[in-house]
């Protein structure tokens, strides 16, 4: 669908909303969003994959997204000119630039599960103990099911969809129009997020969860319907289940006519 017959369609809908301007929201507090990891399938080299429309050809519900990158140095003004990098699997779950016999995915964890990447939740620098993976002693996170993740059979390693990075403008806004994302085994459904400074600094890594009951209306119908409804749940998500409330996108629309997602990030920049 073009963009300006989904703008079109989505008033028709009962919603709207406006591509430029504050994108806050009445709940937003100016605290630092969490920190998590890069995931198994990030892009190889985004600087190649700028584009605002990221859908490739894939086929799924309308989502568009606007990202608002806030700094917390700053009184938690726009954050302008920074580099936001966006990449989610497809409505089988299957992300680009990945999969075959010879590809176990990229910063997968041991038995090729979906763990997070070197340097832990602490950042760069800051690997886990070995007491410290997901269903670890003293850890309440369940543990994903070995090989789940990074395992990816499908060849899509000289494919690029799903994928995207763009600059903020003056707001600290950032806009792209993808599909909602399906699901794979040991993952909630969710986007992923790279934030760069302006002078090429990584700022943060983090993901983006999902309504819940948004996402099994979705998952009923079209081209999701036959891969089903989500195995893991965001509080079972060993990534989201101890920080959903801030990971959570703001979601408006419907599933025919498709979604506006909102979400805000507070860094220090």
């Amino acid at each position: 669908m073009k963009r300006k017959d989904f703008i079109k369609r989505s008033a028709l809908a009962g919603f709207s909303f406006t591509i430029l301007g504050n994108s806050r929201l009445p709940t937003d507090s100016c605290m630092p969003t969490p920190v998590e990891t890069e995931g198994p399938f990030p892009t190889h080299h985004p600087a190649a994959l700028i584009a605002q429309n990221i859908v490739s050809g894939r086929k799924g519900t309308p989502l568009h997204i606007k990202i608002a990158v806030y700094n917390i140095n700053d009184n938690c003004a726009g954050l302008k000119d920074a580099t936001v990098d966006i990449w989610h699997c497809d409505s089988k779950g299957e992300y680009s630039e990945y999969g075959g016999k010879d590809e176990h995915g990229h910063h997968g964890g041991p038995g090729g599960m979906n763990m997070p990447a070197p340097g832990g939740p602490g950042g760069p620098g800051r690997p886990f103990p070995d007491d410290s993976f997901p269903g670890a002693k003293g850890d309440h996170r369940p543990p994903p099911p070995m090989g789940a993740g990074s395992m990816q059979a499908a060849d899509h390693r000289k494919e690029h969809y799903l994928r995207g990075r763009q600059t903020t403008n003056t707001h600290g806004e950032v806009y792209f129009v993808s599909i909602y994302p399906g699901w794979y085994v040991s993952r909630a459904p969710h986007i992923h997020l790279h934030i760069y400074s302006p002078s090429g600094k990584s700022l943060l890594v983090t993901q983006v969860a999902f309504p819940e009951e948004i996402s099994r209306e979705v998952y009923a119908q079209g081209v999701y319907a036959e891969h089903g409804q989500p195995e893991t749940s965001n509080a079972t998500d060993n990534v989201f289940y101890d920080s959903i409330a801030n990971e959570m996108a703001n979601l408006s629309g419907n599933s025919k006519d498709g979604f506006l997602l909102t979400h805000s990030l507070y860094i220090k920049a």
